[in-house]
Parts: structure tokens; sequence; C-alpha cells
């Protein structure tokens, strides 16, 4: 288990700030700040049933830039986890299946496929394999009901000593489990290490993290009262510490997305529009 401190240690604190209150998607499911077409942007995905719609909306305002469908390459369409890592765009889907696209300029400004529907993991063929991570492609909310994915942008640091794990490039949230598990890198492909995980909360409760500099923002549903906490050193679990925030979201609060001290909460309640929060978050007192 993961070391624990109270927020109040932290001592910061989150305050909403004007923004769009809705946006024009169903299941909101995933999301990330990054630019795109040189532009700071909120992308978001929708979940099973959707095809692979997603929206680039103007992080300032609310605004829809773009909406469109993801290309999917194969079945299963359970997006639950979206993050960027270089120039590929990532998502998981609930059942341990991710995809990556590029951003291209030509003809026209799109998403391009670049690599899968891929497994992340072995695929399961009994449910008491612990090493199994991925499940039928057109299965929904199976096995570890994977329901985030977080990548870091930074190059893996380089292991201090012979016998030192290899540090982590990103986490995938298990809502089965009440997990985070390491993701590894090899060549352009992802992969989690079975063995390496942190145990954060109950089972059903967690939905999606977004990693910003050093810190990993983890996200609840409603069942957790839609709670952040923030998770530093999670590139090696083993040393990794918790902070707990309290409540922070709106709805049933599932993607998260994370860019300095701004924080966005998205709810996927089966329905379009999706509700969207926007909060600052910075030192008691700022």
């Amino acid at each position: 288990a993961p070391a624990a401190r109270a927020a109040e240690d932290l001592a910061l604190e989150c305050a909403a700030v004007p923004f769009a209150t809705t946006l024009p998607i169903a299941e909101a499911s995933g999301s990330v700040v990054t630019p795109i077409d040189g532009a700071p942007a909120l992308l978001v995905v929708a979940d099973s049933g959707h095809r692979g719609d997603y929206l680039i909306v103007d992080p300032q305002t609310g605004a829809v830039r773009e909406r469109g469908a993801l290309p999917l390459g194969g079945p299963g369409d359970d997006l639950e986890g979206l993050a960027v890592r270089g120039d590929r765009f990532w998502a998981l889907t609930s059942s341990g299946w991710l995809r990556a696209w590029v951003r291209r300029a030509s003809p026209t400004p799109h998403f391009e496929l670049v690599l899968g529907p891929v497994p992340i993991g072995a695929r399961y063929r009994t449910a008491a394999d612990p090493a199994a991570m991925t499940c039928e492609a057109t299965r929904v909310n199976c096995g570890r009901n994977f329901e985030g994915l977080c990548l870091s942008s930074r190059p893996v640091a380089a292991v201090a000593s012979a016998g030192e794990p290899t540090p982590c490039v990103g986490m995938a949230v298990s809502k089965a489990q009440g997990r985070l598990y390491c993701i590894t890198e090899r060549g352009d492909q992802l992969l989690i290490d079975a063995q390496r995980w942190l145990q954060v909360a109950d089972e059903d409760v967690l939905s999606d993290c977004n990693i910003d500099g050093d810190t990993l923002w983890l996200g609840s549903n409603l069942f957790e009262l839609n709670r952040v906490r923030r998770v530093e050193k999670w590139s090696t679990p083993e040393r990794a510490v918790v902070t707990e925030l309290g409540a922070l979201g709106v709805g049933s609060a599932e993607a998260i997305a994370v860019a300095g001290e701004v924080l966005f909460r998205l709810s996927d309640t089966q329905t379009s529009p999706s509700l969207v929060a926007k909060f600052r978050c910075g030192p008691v007192g700022k």
C-alpha cells in the first residue's frame, strides 16, 4: 500500500472558475489538456456505443472547436482513458485494448490511427489468473475494468543502479480492483506490469487519472463522492505517496484533466450533453 498524508500537509485549495457547464458529447469518459494544431486544447472522448466520438474544446471558455470520430481500426469502442505521450494520443478500453493516433494536418486536420487495437497485457484464460489484463475486445467493463489511463510526457529516467525497477511511464486505473497498474514502454508499445501496482481505493469507485509534470491526479466517481487524490513518486509505485484532496467534481465525475493549477472534471451520466466543471487549485490563501 502507498504511503499517505493529509491534504493539510499539501496546503492546497481548489475553487470553481467560470467555464461551460456542459459539453455536447455523450458519456464523456476520457480527457486531456494538450496543444492541438498549435493551440491549447481540451480533448474529450466518449465511451461505449459512440464509435470514438470526440470533441476539441477551448480550455479557456469551453467553446467547441471541432467534433468528430476517432478511427478505431477494429471492434470495441469503450474508450475509457485518454493520454498523450510524445506525438501520440493513446486511449484504453475497459476491456484492456490500446489504440494510438497522431494528429495530421492535411488534407484537413484529422486523427490518424497508427497502432491498435492491441492488448495492454496478457489475455484472460481464467478469471483467477493474476497476470490477465485483457478480455475480449467487444466486451464492456470486464476483467480489470479499466477506467482511466495516464502517461508522462517525459522520458523514462535512467535506472539508478542494478536491481532497481524500471520507472513506470504511466498508470492504468482498474475500477474493478481500486488499483493503479504500472505501464511500461517497449518500443512503440505500452504494456502493463501486472506485478507492480498501488492499492488506492475500494472496488468500483476509481474513474480516471492524469499526469501533469511529476504529479499524478486521480479521480473517483459519485460512489466515492467524486474524490480527488494526488500521487507523488508514482513512477516507482513502491515509493508512491498519496494525498487525499476530498470531493472535487460534478455529476458522476469520470474524466479528469490537469494543466498546471487548472483541473477539469467531466461527468458520465450515459447521456448527452455531459456535465463539466473547471477548478483552479493552488496554495491556501493564494
